[in-house]
């Protein structure tokens, strides 16, 4: 018994499936819904009949093994499924197991009585025969034909296509190709954006022109005039997501944060970050932070816009387990250093009241000889990327280790730390030494 998705069955006067075995051809993107002058058996093209009983199991190839599903999205014309049914079997050769229709609501209802009525299982099954395409069971029926926009407005017409199509690419042995007619409209639209945010590698895009050029004619027409009636299923590109998407957001919510993180790029939003909370956070969204983490990306803060020396720190500065702030003897910025490492303690001490002791091996750790630091860099800036998308960049922790060191780029006045720490910034030994010592002329 082949694998099926669910427990569907076709119902009683549903449409048949369609399978043809042949090795596919070169199609450059376009392929034709009819082929009419193809006999139903051809072995020069390896097409074959296969009998109506015969499951679509024991048809399939033995490295082909995924769920074929074909979403279509019609417009307001029943004979876009049949032309869809038809081309992408004829294109990849291959049966398809499941058909979904998308339509709005209004339109869902005729599409039904349409494509569910008497007599259209058997106007499929001559196309077939003339195509050399024998039936076998498809999955079809008022399941399967989706009504769209219950509330009436494109924003739950695009919800509702982008549901559909998350539960169908969801699974991964699921391969999902989506055939949209040039008269969808905004369905068809909405299809090929929500493919690009849940799709698969695996999964594809199809545009099916509908005109005077892709209608049956009243009369017989000629061999050479029908070949050139028949339609054209284009291939769109889908550009997918890096990521897949979050089920719990709507494509309305995807729509306003994709916006909002765009806008970041030219005017980012206020950066806070919360010691009592230990989370990262602007507009809407906060992004809670593992401990140590938090208190470099804090330290960076209460720097910014300067940078954190690394390159100075290591291996020039130890801080003994009684705390005692140690500094190569004769280094020309040693005054410097040594404020540093006391506004850093400061604020691990700010931050971590009951674990004050801690501090001198969390530095020894990230600005030691062996400096772990630019790890844990690594894991912010990444941590960042996926919280803030593609506005994440005004946020990152620039720098590296061949640099001058790790700095935050934002301007300091969108920083706001809670509690509030900072640090004054000394471009050289002189006011560093002021900064430690404060305005006493006698020393």
């Amino acid at each position: 018994m082949r694998r099926r998705r669910g427990d569907s069955v076709a119902a009683r006067g549903t449409l048949p499936a369609t399978l043809i075995l042949r090795e596919p051809a070169p199609t450059h993107g376009t392929v034709s819904a009819r082929s009419f002058d193809c006999s139903v058996n051809r072995p020069e093209l390896g097409i074959n009949r296969v009998q109506s009983h015969e499951s679509n199991g024991s048809s399939m190839s033995a490295e082909s093994r995924s769920f074929r599903v074909l979403v279509v999205a019609p417009g307001a014309d029943p004979a876009v499924v049949l032309d869809a049914v038809t081309a992408i079997a004829a294109s990849d050769c291959r049966c398809v197991d499941e058909l979904h229709v998308l339509a709005s609501v209004d339109a869902a209802d005729r599409l039904r009585a349409a494509l569910l009525k008497p007599g259209v299982t058997s106007a499929l099954a001559d196309r077939c025969k003339q195509s050399g395409i024998a039936q076998a069971d498809i999955v079809f029926s008022r399941r399967t034909i989706h009504g769209l926009g219950r509330f009436g407005t494109s924003g739950s017409i695009a919800d509702d296509v982008l549901d559909t199509l998350r539960k169908l690419c969801g699974d991964t042995m699921v391969d999902v190709t989506v055939v949209a007619s040039s008269n969808a409209g905004v369905v068809g639209i909405l299809a090929h954006s929500a493919l690009q945010l849940v799709g698969k590698p695996t999964d594809r895009f199809f545009v099916l022109p509908v005109g005077p050029r892709t209608r049956a004619a009243s009369k017989p027409r000629r061999h050479r005039e029908d070949r050139a009636s028949r339609p054209l299923l284009l291939e769109v590109p889908a550009i997918l997501a890096e990521r897949p998407m979050l089920p719990i957001h709507s494509y309305t919510e995807l729509a306003a944060a994709r916006r909002l993180a765009r806008q970041r790029l030219s005017q980012p939003g206020i950066l806070t970050l919360d010691g009592r909370r230990r989370t990262i956070r602007t507009d809407d969204v906060e992004l809670p932070v593992p401990r140590l983490q938090f208190f470099w990306m804090f330290c960076l803060a209460t720097l910014a816009p300067q940078a954190l020396p690394l390159r100075l720190l290591s291996g020039n500065v130890d801080i003994e387990t009684n705390g005692r702030i140690t500094i190569a003897s004769g280094h020309p910025q040693q005054a410097h250093l040594e404020v540093l490492a006391q506004h850093m303690k400061r604020v691990f001490v700010t931050l971590f009241p009951n674990a004050g002791d801690e501090f001198p091996l969390v530095f020894r750790r990230a600005c030691g000889p062996t400096p772990g630091l630019p790890s844990v860099i690594a894991k912010l800036n990444a941590q960042l990327k996926r919280a803030f998308g593609v506005g994440a960049e005004p946020y990152l922790i620039a720098g590296g280790r061949g640099t001058a060191g790790y700095r935050l780029t934002l301007p300091p006045a969108q920083l706001e730390l809670v509690p509030h720490l900072r640090v004054a910034h000394t471009p050289d030994s002189a006011s560093a030494r002021e900064a430690a010592h404060g305005d006493d002329p006698d020393r």
